[in-house]
């Protein structure tokens, strides 16, 4: 398959979480979701054939289905615990945040793409309202990523983000998370990814210097293993795989999930 066959043709399923978001935080009327919805994807397809975009993937808030989101929202409310959403698109994840009551103050996005940020801005009409800083450029240049601070971060999120690079190169992606969480109990780095029953190389999608390496619950294990051995830091980690994830994803894909729980 080429990147051009995950542009969807069929309209986005429009769910309730959709409708309560862009209806109610957005203050977009219910009957122009639709049209508006698929305006900005079509100018986001332009930018960057990502899978993700052309099958509607952003519209998933796939952060809410994690196991921890219950806890990563209340210690955000309570506590004014960090989050740093790392390749947020359009940012729908830290708006679901948002939506359900945490501060926008406390979190941070990272992106590739200056122009996806700006889509997320026109997709959720909030320009002037959201308070969350956004980096944008590449994740790799910079001594800490971003020029982030070291150990800053209670929760890293990675929806749909480390699965986008060779093998080698997810190593150091996650080893630079690692360097942003904070080296405590509670802390955490979670999300989702595209993943195979038969791990290797995806040669329709080439991201940095090679294609990107998809996974199976065994070896995402086994990279996990090589990061704590290269930066020294410990986790519990729990992976699940499952059947492909919200809007009509086409291809032979399914979703792995991952927590990794810092200890000492």
């Amino acid at each position: 398959m080429g990147l051009d066959d995950y542009y969807q043709q069929d309209d986005p399923v429009i769910t309730d979480t959709i409708k309560a978001i862009l209806t109610q935080y957005s203050n977009i009327p219910e009957p122009e979701l639709i049209s508006h919805i698929r305006a900005i994807r079509d100018k986001a397809f332009e930018v960057y054939k990502y899978p993700c975009i052309g099958s509607y993937n952003f519209l998933d808030f796939s952060i809410a289905d994690s196991p921890i989101y219950g806890d990563l929202v209340e210690r955000v409310k309570k506590n004014g615990a960090t989050f740093l959403d790392l390749g947020v698109c359009f940012g729908q994840d830290i708006r679901k945040l948002v939506f359900d009551g945490c501060p926008s103050g406390n979190l941070v996005g990272t992106e590739l793409q200056p122009a996806f940020i700006n889509f997320g801005y026109e997709l959720f009409r909030d320009r002037e309202k959201l308070k969350t800083p956004f980096k944008t450029g590449d994740y790799f240049a910079s001594k800490t990523a971003h020029d982030l601070p070291e150990q800053s971060f209670d929760f890293i999120h990675s929806g749909a983000f480390f699965h986008l690079f060779t093998w080698e190169e997810q190593v150091e992606a996650i080893s630079r998370a690692v360097q942003l969480l904070k080296h405590k109990p509670g802390s955490v780095i979670f999300g989702r990814q595209a993943a195979k029953d038969v791990p290797g190389e995806f040669p329709e999608m080439t991201a940095r210097s090679g294609p990107m390496y998809m996974h199976n619950a065994e070896s995402f294990r086994k990279l996990l293993h090589e990061v704590s051995t290269n930066t020294g830091a410990k986790f519990d980690i729990d992976i699940d795989v499952r059947e492909k994830w919200g809007q009509k994803l086409t291809g032979d894909w399914k979703v792995l999930s991952f927590i990794m729980r810092y200890v000492d």
